[in-house]
């Protein structure tokens, strides 16, 4: 599990948005982060090493 902080004006506003389409904050969060970070083409895999 990974944990991002965000602004307390970036949060009020994800809380807003999460009302209303009736979702919880961390759901809906999880939804854009996913879709935002997919990579551009999906034949492209995004691989992290450490």
């Amino acid at each position: 599990m990974t944990t991002i902080q965000l602004s307390a004006h970036t949060y009020d506003l994800l809380a807003w948005r999460a009302r209303q389409i009736n979702r919880a904050p961390d759901a809906l969060a999880d939804e854009v982060l996913h879709r935002e970070l997919q990579p551009i083409h999906p034949y492209i895999e995004i691989q992290t090493s450490r």
